[in-house]
This record gives structure tokens, C-alpha cells and sequence, in this order.
């Protein structure tokens, strides 16, 4: 077993990214009632809303579980909340986008802020007879048979959290990724106890994002790429990471161009300054 973590955190320069994506915010951006929510957006794209009656679907996974296997797809999720499990076995590119509003979409804040309109979440935790890849909000994962899962899984503008308790009850994962590629833009990633998991043949990237937790919630066995990310810790408890890995290889988790902070909603007597372990 080995840790393998490399920090680059930077004070902060003034300087802020946005992952506002060129190519799809036309798409992202909410449209007047008179006009299609996909103008702007790539051909076939399906469009998912809980109140919307022009959507497709009215959950996400309902509308992932309708894409055939083969070809790029496109799933634009429209403001709100939905209460659901995500799990992707397609092998072909897949993009979920969430829906912005036009007045916050470019928010100086960065780092997503509060402009993201979408929140996706469920609520279990590892109790008797449920492990910690059942607990996911988001599963990126080959199907059964399969050696390899999505080749290219993207995400822009979208909150995944896990909403168990508001401690750590115990592991409670956001996301569960192995076998697949994966990257997240403008996101937010929030539970209390390893919320953040890149399993063994993985390889994810996430940027301009924000991650919350207390412990171990950075943790697996694959290769992990933060840029530019914000690490809110919502109380100290383990490590931030929690890595393991064989002697030789390059798996790990690397941070680079990002802070730690303590967060905005840890408990008012919590301190967390020079307290939280990097890892473990």
C-alpha cells in the first residue's frame, strides 16, 4: 500500500477559470418560454426536466437508460432537483449538461459558486448489507462482460451530492468510478465521508469544481486529476485523501492550482485551520 498525492495548491492570485464550455453553453443557457430548451444545442440532444412538459424525461437516469450503445450522446438537465441514482455502463462518449441561468452563468465567483441550477443526490450510506459503491450518486462503470466502461464521460454545471446525514455517518459516496474515463466541469461534489472515489483502471479529471467532506473523502485506487478545484472541509476526521496503489505506477491523486478552505457550512465551533490531514 502507498500514498500517492501530489499538492500543488496555490495562494490565490486573483486569478479566477471559469468552466464555462464554449461549445455547449448556447445549449446550457435557459431560453425565453417562447423558444426550444435546445436551441444551441448539438443534434439529438435529449432534454430532461421534473416540471418542464416539453422534456423528454423527467429523470436522468430514465433518459441515460434510453441511449442505444453505440454513438455520442447528449443529455441536457434542466433546473431542479432530482432524487435519483446515476449509473452509466455505455461504452460511447456521453455529455450531461446543466441547465444556467444567463444572469449567474458568468458568475466572478468561479469555482461553480451557487450559478449551478441542477442537483443530484440520493441519501444512503454503508450500513448492513450495503457497500460503499452502493451508496453512489454518480456509478461510471463497464457493464457486466464488459473490460471497459465510458471512454469519454463528461459533466459540466452540475451538483452531485449525497445528503446522508450532515456528519459523518459513515462512507457515503458522490461518485464511483472505475474501469472509464471521466471528467467534470463547473461541478460540485459534497458528502461527508469518501465522497470522491476513482476505482482501479480509472482515470478521471475534474476542474474548476468544488469538494466536500470530512473524511478520507478523496480516496481510491486509480488516477485522479484536480485543477483548479476547492477542497471544503467541513470538519477534520482521517485524511483528505486516502490512496492506495502498487510501487512504480503513476496512480494517484494530483492537485494542482487549487486551495483548501474550511467550509462555508461546517459547524460554527468546528476549526479546521492546521487540523485536517492531507492524507493517510
Amino acid at each position: 500500500m502507498r500514498l500517492a498525492v501530489f499538492f500543488s495548491v496555490l495562494a490565490s492570485s486573483g486569478l479566477q477559470i471559469h468552466a464555462l464550455s464554449p461549445e455547449y453553453l448556447a445549449c446550457q443557457l435557459q431560453k425565453a418560454a417562447s423558444s426550444s430548451p435546445l436551441t444551441g444545442c448539438p443534434e439529438g440532444t435529449l432534454f430532461v426536466s421534473p416540471t418542464d412538459t416539453r422534456a423528454n424525461f423527467t429523470k436522468v437516469q430514465d433518459a441515460v437508460a434510453s441511449l442505444p450503445e453505440t454513438g455520442a450522446a447528449t443529455i441536457l438537465i434542466g433546473n431542479g432537483e432530482y432524487f435519483e441514482m446515476l449509473n452509466v455502463a455505455r461504452s460511447a462518449p456521453l455529455t450531461l449538461l446543466g441547465q444556467l441561468d444567463p444572469a449567474t452563468a458568468s458568475d466572478l465567483a468561479g469555482n461553480a459558486s451557487q450559478r449551478n441550477l441542477v442537483h443530484i443526490w440520493n441519501n444512503l450510506y454503508v450500513q448492513s448489507g450495503v457497500t460503499d459503491e452502493e451508496t453512489a450518486t454518480l456509478t461510471i462503470a463497464p457493464s457486466s462482460g464488459q473490460n471497459f466502461g465510458n471512454t469519454n464521460f463528461r459533466a459540466y454545471n452540475i451538483d452531485f451530492e449525497n445528503r446522508a446525514a450532515n456528519y459523518s455517518i459513515s462512507q457515503a459516496l458522490v461518485t464511483s468510478i472505475t474501469y472509464a474515463n471521466a471528467s467534470f466541469y463547473g461541478c460540485v461534489f459534497a458528502s461527508w465521508q469518501d465522497t470522491w472515489y476513482t476505482g482501479s483502471g480509472a482515470y478521471t479529471y475534474a476542474f474548476d469544481s468544488i469538494i466536500y467532506g470530512q473524511t478520507d473523502y478523496l480516496f481510491g485506487y486509480g488516477t485522479a486529476w484536480f485543477q483548479n478545484v476547492t477542497l471544503a472541509n467541513r470538519a477534520c476526521g482521517g485524511g483528505i485523501t486516502a490512496w492506495q496503489g502498487t510501487s512504480g505506477t503513476k496512480n494517484g491523486a494530483y492537485i494542482a492550482d487549487s486551495k483548501i478552505i474550511r467550509s462555508p457550512d461546517a459547524n460554527s465551533t468546528t476549526v479546521t485551520d492546521k487540523k485536517c490531514y492531507l492524507g493517510k
